[in-house]
């Protein structure tokens, strides 16, 4: 993360502050939304004057991308975060030590009988037979 933030900051020097940031987030959209005119009309009527300029800069910016994407052309780079998906993932490899992995239980009841385990599904069917016949009456 640090890295990352570096290399915000350097972008942020080496050029105008607001075009490093990529429209489509600003916006409030996912990256190559097509509904990113409806977030521009949203924050449009939510955002103070002052930042007017910079939503409508925005919008002009992500027109000129799509233009040029239309016309075959090459459009200007946008600035997206790199992401690693090896950090989305939890590793295989792992320390019992650190992280134990988990363990049963003792069992601190006794088995169930195959009588009791009869009654039990016995029990289940009546209930499963009830319910769908209950839904035939509502349905009729």
């Amino acid at each position: 993360m640090r890295d990352l933030s570096e290399l915000l900051q350097s972008l942020r020097r080496k050029s105008k502050p607001h075009d490093v940031l990529n429209p489509y987030l600003a916006l409030c959209v996912e990256h190559g939304s097509t509904e990113w005119g409806q977030g521009w009309r949203d924050l449009r009527r939510q955002v103070a004057n002052e930042q007017l300029e910079y939503i409508n800069g925005v919008k002009d910016r992500i027109r000129r991308i799509e233009t040029a994407r239309r016309l075959g052309e090459e459009s200007e780079p946008l600035y997206e975060l790199p992401l690693d998906e090896r950090f989305l993932w939890v590793p295989d490899d792992r320390s019992d030590l650190l992280q134990p992995r988990s363990q049963p239980l003792a069992r601190r009841t006794e088995p169930s009988t195959e009588q009791e385990k009869s009654w039990t599904a016995a029990e289940a069917a009546r209930d499963i037979i009830g319910r769908c016949a209950g839904r035939l009456r509502d349905d009729h």
